[in-house]
């Protein structure tokens, strides 16, 4: 019976520190301890939430605030005053140019007239080109394409024919050029009309285009 007690004395001590150091463990750590996750890891995982919302706060101040700096602007539809290209003979079979000038001062009382701002549009896009053709005309000239420039700017090409060699004959528009610069810059538009000629000719014919813009730009107050 002595060496029974002597062995199951011990047993109980280990028991009851164990229960002790359980006790110890919830009183300062919480749950946390008892479920298998360890105080530091608690910790690590507190200060990464911290991390995110800080970050998803920072950013969404970023948004904000490039938001108030370019607020979306109103669009307005412009139409552009009819403009007359002449192809004076001799003309050559192949292609043959012409120009027509937009001046800057009549475009600038356009907007005006239509409310709105052009010198600060933050974009300009091309809604619909069409060259007005008759059929002497169109019976000498096909594949018609439309290009533009203004002051040390690029010459860009902006429009190509879609077909028809007659009559009302609509251009599609470029999606690659970006004449916004072209239409908010201080010079004069020229527009650059290109036409192949079927044959020579020693006549000299007339195109007309007309050219509706579409634009952004704050109201005139």
């Amino acid at each position: 019976m002595l060496r029974g007690s002597l062995i199951a004395r011990p047993l109980r001590v280990a028991r009851q520190n164990g229960t002790n150091l359980n006790r110890n463990l919830r009183h300062r750590f919480g749950s946390a301890a008892m479920s298998g996750t360890t105080p530091q890891r608690y910790r690590i995982r507190h200060i990464e939430k911290n991390s995110y919302m800080r970050f998803i706060f920072l950013l969404a101040g970023l948004l904000c605030l490039a938001a108030c700096q370019n607020p979306t602007q109103p669009n307005h539809t412009l139409e552009l005053p009819e403009q007359a290209f002449t192809f004076e003979g001799p003309l050559f079979e192949g292609p043959n140019t012409a120009n027509a000038t937009l001046n800057k001062a009549e475009l600038t009382n356009l907007a005006q007239k239509a409310s709105f701002d052009l010198s600060k549009a933050q974009s300009v896009t091309l809604e619909s080109v069409v060259v007005d053709v008759d059929s002497t005309t169109g019976a000498l000239f096909s594949n018609f394409a439309l290009q533009a420039v203004a002051g040390k700017r690029d010459l860009i090409s902006v429009a190509i024919a879609q077909g028809g060699n007659s009559g009302n004959i609509a251009l599609s528009p470029s999606k690659e050029a970006n004449v916004t610069p072209y239409f908010t810059g201080h010079e004069d538009l020229t527009w650059v009309l290109d036409a192949n000629a079927a044959h020579d000719d020693t006549s000299t014919y007339q195109v007309k285009l007309k050219v509706r813009l579409n634009v952004a730009a704050p109201a005139v107050q």
